[in-house]
């Protein structure tokens, strides 16, 4: 009988901003709570322009989904 071994979950992240907007990402699955907190720290700015617009708004809320 052949096992397979199971490849660890990425882990998933929400962020709010100020602005009203929210994206999810996916972050490796080695990475701690601690990590993923330190990354995307409340009240950090975020450039979330397109192309060679800047847009910066600030990160309200990071929720851990998974």
């Amino acid at each position: 009988m052949q096992t397979t071994a199971q490849t660890p979950q990425n882990r998933v992240v929400k962020i709010t901003l100020t602005d009203g907007d929210c994206f999810t990402t996916e972050m490796s699955s080695h990475v701690t709570d601690a990590q993923i907190l330190d990354y995307y720290k409340v009240g950090q700015k975020i450039n979330m322009g397109k192309g060679e617009h800047d847009y910066f708004t600030t990160i309200q809320t990071v929720t851990i989904l998974r």
